[in-house]
């Protein structure tokens, strides 16, 4: 059973912008960007990025919904503590996101969550 303390929003611009100038990135996909920094406490708060060019509302919300889903079934098995996370969606193209299927983006969030899952194995 998740544990809701165990993994929350970003929401104020501050931690996107902290994250942006203190953090990583890393290329996940050609089509998403993963910003985190990796914080002392065991809380993983995520947030994402969606930008109009990425689509109109419909696919927008499409793509935060199809995150929350996979994020919420991912995390809820994996051991992910300590990081703050912001998924960027990247300039592809308003037809590139409209054919984006949820299989394409269920296995890029696997791969992102893959990668903090060894990054968090090597804290000390």
């Amino acid at each position: 059973m998740e544990n809701k303390l165990t993994r929350q929003r970003l929401r104020g611009r501050g931690d996107f912008t902290r994250i942006q100038r203190q953090g990583q990135s890393i290329k996940i996909s050609e089509w998403l960007l993963l910003s985190f920094l990796r914080k002392d406490e065991g809380v993983l708060r995520v947030g994402w990025t969606i930008p109009r060019y990425v689509g109109t509302a419909v696919t927008r919300n499409r793509l935060k919904r199809w995150l929350r889903e996979d994020l919420k079934l991912y995390l809820s098995e994996a051991r992910v503590f300590g990081f703050d996370a912001n998924f960027v969606f990247l300039n592809r193209g308003l037809a590139f996101y409209k054919g984006l299927s949820h299989e394409k983006v269920n296995q890029t969030i696997f791969k992102a969550i893959k990668k903090f899952e060894t990054m968090g194995s090597a804290r000390p």
